[in-house]
């Protein structure tokens, strides 16, 4: 069965607002929330043939959707005989009591004042900021403002990459108008404090909003609504009976589809009376046509995902890598799911991001997104207690969409990134291939490897052709405990740069060099998610604090650690089953581990399964493979239906499944495969380490060593660190920063076995004081790798 289109039953009134033209109509009509569930055939055919007339607002697949409808038919839709839960039974009161029917916005911004918020902004960061202009007018005359955020921001500067943020295409969903807002107020006040990344960014890019873009139907909810809450979607196009396109289904790219939108003028996905009618989407072509985007971001509420095209089909684009490795970098913090809208929600036909990267006659290839934010307890109009909170989860995506900019349309890198490497010395060979934009040739001159140790300055070496479009280089070998980061770059004839990792230097390529690692997922460590028959629609792997369940842990493993890898972050407030695993497999992978040589190899990780509660329990599998080739074959550890609800740990013998080691990597999966069930996973603290012992002798590392958390923690100035060593030996003691890179070395040296202390002060390598924030305090030796989390607070 399709995904189903969000459609609504409209709203009519005639209102005159202060300073703009409103349509008049009636009294606004109330709405009812209910939870509809798909219990049969016959529960799905129902909202699959009346699409047309009812509101999706969220759902799930094979489970349930979400429904908004009019309080006055409520009690006809209840008598149907399905399985109808009321969420709400008028929703906009919900939204009026819980903001304690304040009678304005409250934290939020009407029409008004977010014009008078840009005029503010303008006159607070003049060197930042441009002063507002009119794209064009809406139906009823109302203007779409837009300004840019740059180093230069009354000129518009040719070269420089350029990146478009707008909202409220939506009416009812608030914070995307606060989104492009907040974002435009935090890169200024950034940017004037110095901060050295968003100085980069603002530098180097040309950054562009558009926060209302259905400015209309805006100011017709902030007149039925003043105290906020207000439920109307569409803009206010009169359509002889009934009001309002929806912007997001009139966009030309692929428009009129029946299963994505809606010819019925009632239909709250009304599509319009041809592609492009509407005078707010025309505005928004025309700026975008005149323009040279490269990557755009759409925001929308709610349901916590990350979308990209296409939005008519669950076909791949020709870009699909890129897109999700995108999605998968944005959603890396807030634990949003990422996919196509088909997959994961619902069809759009004539949406913003399909005509951005399909209209290539009109303008070059864009890589938009649609970012949904908040969760259903959020709702279209949060709490204000939740506006900060929100804003948070998706800043780091869309420095994101301004940093990769610059790299879109440049040289692509095809590379395979160093394995963990176990015995110190030799040299590191690193080839990669670099293919200019469109076919463009290669610059020898330009191809260099950059590298830095312990997060040191960064070397460059020149890669050197080897035949076949391939560049070759070597790093130089180092010692045990060595941690290496590095970086390709390369340039086109035509000038176009590309790096790999796509976004260096702010991502890089990371190895170890040791015989043992220990991973307690408090940084990422090149552990990956994705594999190309992976299909869950939600629940996919993230690292994150979790949220609780009774299917999924409250709490990582690591007794002094926050994060650790879970199937689809939780939201406070929501049902067990969201955000679970549902309809199909999701993949987390270890890094790859060179153990070649290695006359043992032990691995031990701690594992949350959860399969035993929703209305189909233990029906679902848990898996995990293991592989001596770098993950060109699998063999298999685990394969359970078993639940244990409970952080449980499993070691392995590496020799028990392979005669030799050589390229070792792990890969964890948790499936759905039966509507109804709730399927969780979870994996925290994996240790490797192997012996290399050419008389075959030898014990395994010991782990049994303790690092105890620092005191005070959070701490300011300073915090001791205490840890104890079973045997004497070389011992390393660092802070190093949440991305991994080092901040300071507090000790490299000979130590005894015993009880040990060292104070940080709170300085880095070169004397400067550091940054609030999280650190990571890790202890290396002999077969011993352990971390701890500090916080200094300022």
């Amino acid at each position: 069965m399709r995904r189903m289109p969000m459609t609504t039953v409209f709203v009519c009134a005639l209102l005159l607002v202060a300073g703009a033209v409103v349509t008049n109509a009636a009294a606004y009509e109330h709405h009812a929330q209910v939870r509809y569930w798909l219990d049969s055939p016959a529960d799905e055919a129902y909202i699959d043939d009346n699409r047309g007339s009812l509101d999706i607002i969220y759902g799930r697949k094979g489970e349930f959707v979400d429904l908004l409808i009019p309080v006055d038919e409520l009690g006809d839709f209840m008598s149907r005989g399905a399985r109808i839960d009321v969420t709400h039974r008028d929703v906009e009161a919900f939204y009026a009591e819980r903001n304690g029917n304040r009678g304005d916005f409250g934290a939020y911004h009407t029409f008004s004042e977010d014009v008078a918020w840009m005029d503010q902004l303008r006159a607070s960061y003049p060197n930042c900021i441009s002063a507002k202009w009119s794209l064009g007018q809406s139906h009823e005359g109302n203007d779409l403002w837009a300004f840019r955020v740059s180093d230069n921001p009354d000129v518009d500067e040719s070269g420089e990459p350029e990146v478009l943020f707008d909202g409220m295409h939506h009416a009812r969903e608030i914070m995307a108008a606060e989104m492009p807002m907040m974002l435009a107020e935090y890169l200024c006040q950034e940017y004037y404090a110095g901060n050295p990344e968003i100085v980069s960014l603002v530098d180097e890019n040309e950054i562009y909003f558009v926060p209302i873009v259905n400015p209309d139907g805006f100011l017709y909810n902030e007149q039925t609504n003043p105290n906020g809450g207000g439920m109307w979607r569409k803009n206010r196009r009169n359509n002889g009976g009934s009001y309002g396109v929806d912007p997001n289904r009139n966009y030309p790219y692929e428009w009129g589809c029946d299963w994505g939108s809606s010819g019925s003028p009632s239909s709250e996905t009304y599509r319009g009376p041809s592609p492009g009618s509407e005078p707010e989407v025309q505005a928004m072509m025309t700026f975008i046509n005149a323009h040279d985007f490269v990557t755009r971001q759409s925001w929308h509420t709610y349901s916590e995902l990350t979308l990209y095209p296409w939005g008519y089909t669950t076909a791949d684009t020709p870009d699909e890598d890129i897109f999700q490795e995108m999605a998968a970098a944005m959603v890396e913090f807030n634990g949003y799911t990422p996919g196509q809208p088909g997959d994961v929600l619902y069809d759009v036909c004539g949406g913003t991001f399909d005509w951005d990267y399909g209209a290539q006659s009109e303008h070059d290839k864009i890589f938009g997104f649609t970012n949904e934010i908040g969760s259903t307890s959020d709702g279209f109009w949060p709490p204000d207690s939740r506006r900060q909170q929100l804003f948070d989860d998706n800043l780091w995506p869309s420095l994101y969409m301004i940093q990769v900019s610059a790299g879109l349309r440049g040289v692509e890198w095809m590379h395979e990134a160093l394995p963990f490497v176990s015995s110190p010395g030799g040299n590191y060979e690193v080839v990669g291939t670099p293919v200019g934009y469109e076919g463009a040739a290669i610059d020898p001159a330009s191809v260099v490897l950059n590298f830095r140790l312990n997060g040191g300055a960064f070397q460059e070496l020149t890669m050197s052709p080897a035949g076949g479009g391939e560049y070759e280089t070597m790093i130089p070998g180092q010692a045990d405990g060595t941690i290496v980061e590095y970086y390709l770059t390369a340039s086109d004839v035509g000038e176009r740069h590309g790096t790999s990792p796509r976004n260096a230097p702010d991502a890089l390529h990371y190895f170890e060099v040791g015989e043992s690692f220990t991973h307690d997922m408090e940084a990422k460590r090149g552990w990956s998610v994705g594999d190309a028959t992976d299909d869950a629609s939600t629940g996919i792997w993230v690292r994150v604090d979790p949220v609780g369940t009774a299917a999924q842990p409250e709490d990582d493993h690591s007794p002094a650690g926050t994060h650790c890898w879970v199937t689809g972050q939780h939201s406070a407030g929501e049902t067990i089953g969201y955000n679970d695993v549902d309809s199909g497999a999701t993949t987390l992978f270890s890094p790859v581990y060179d153990l070649t040589g290695a006359t043992e190899v032990s691995f031990s990780y701690w594992r949350w399964f959860s399969n035993d509660q929703g209305s189909n329990p233990g029906e679902d599998y848990w898996d995990v493979s293991v592989s001596n080739d770098a993950g060109a074959n699998w063999t298999a550890l685990e394969h359970t239906l078993v639940s244990s609800n409970a952080w449980e740990s499993h070691s392995f013998d590496l020799f028990s499944y392979f005669a030799s080691a050589g390229q070792v990597q792990l890969k964890f999966v948790a499936s759905d495969e039966v509507n109804g069930s709730i399927v969780e996973a979870g994996v925290d603290d994996f240790s490797i380490a192997g012996v290399f012992d050419a008389t075959g002798g030898g014990d395994l590392p010991a782990f049994q060593v303790k690092l105890e958390r620092p005191f005070p923690n959070p701490f300011n100035p300073k915090t001791t660190i205490r840890f104890e060593l079973a045997e004497p030996g070389f011992t390393k003691l660092g802070v190093f920063d949440a991305q991994g890179r080092m901040v300071r070395s507090l000790l490299a040296a000979r130590m005894p076995a015993g009880q040990h202390g060292v104070t940080w002060n709170g300085l880095d390598a070169l004397g400067r004081p550091a940054a609030s924030g999280a650190y990571f305090i890790r202890l290396k030796g002999d077969g011993i790798d352990r971390t701890q989390q500090v916080i200094l607070l300022k």
